[in-house]
């Protein structure tokens, strides 16, 4: 990968599960090494791609976003 530049990719995801029915999904570390290891380091090779995510909103918190395979639960198991 390139020297970080302070940029993080921010995604607009739509759902059914919560109200109002879009969240922002800001990747993280974890959710960054595991795209690494599935579609390599190039993140440039990874546009077009499309990954399950699954939305959780608990209470007045942000609705948290992450790949259904990077789950912490999955994480843990």
């Amino acid at each position: 990968m390139g020297k970080p530049t302070g940029k993080k990719l921010t995604v607009t995801v739509e759902t059914d599960v919560i109200n109002p029915k879009t969240a922002i999904w800001q990747m993280n570390k974890a959710t960054n090494n595991y795209l690494k290891k599935i579609w390599g380091n190039d993140s440039t090779t990874w546009i077009g791609k499309e990954v399950e995510v699954n939305v959780r909103k608990v209470g007045n918190m942000s609705a948290s976003v992450y790949p259904v395979d990077c789950s912490l639960e999955k994480t843990l198991s």
